[in-house]
């Protein structure tokens, strides 16, 4: 006579096999969402420095529109409220250095870098921009 009933030997068998490829399958899955987010948090921290850049930019036209002096003090006083923390609304920190070189001519360029710095699942991330701003006129 032919058994033609599963035995629970082999039920238990095919459920570990199914176990093992659920598992894997999920954990294969776990990784790519993981770095999806830190992209997002990483594009995120960009738009963030480039921003700083662009108000310390802003804050240098204004100074020449007005006909005032623009040096590094003077920049560094206008955007000290950049130096948030945390920037407001969000988990993401901006710190902004300014850094002034002459040049033997007399002239000068201003080194701007934001340094936006953030923790997620328990790992610190930064991410730098310079930019260097010339007196052109």
């Amino acid at each position: 006579m032919k058994n033609k009933g599963v035995t629970i030997i082999e039920l238990i068998i095919t459920l570990f096999v199914l176990s093992i490829g659920v598992v894997g399958a999920l954990s294969a899955m776990r990784q790519p969402i993981e770095h999806t987010s830190v992209s997002i948090s990483t594009f995120r921290a960009y738009y963030f420095a480039k921003e700083g850049i662009e108000i310390v930019r802003n804050e240098r036209d204004r100074a020449w529109i007005r006909e005032e002096e623009w040096d590094k003090n003077s920049l560094q006083m206008r955007t000290n409220h950049l130096n948030a923390d945390p920037i407001q609304g969000t988990r993401f920190r901006r710190e902004l250095f300014l850094e002034e070189v002459a040049f033997g001519d007399g002239n000068s360029k201003i080194e701007v870098t934001v340094k936006v710095s953030w923790t997620e699942k328990e790992k610190d991330y930064e991410v730098n921009v310079q930019e260097n701003l010339y007196d052109w006129l």
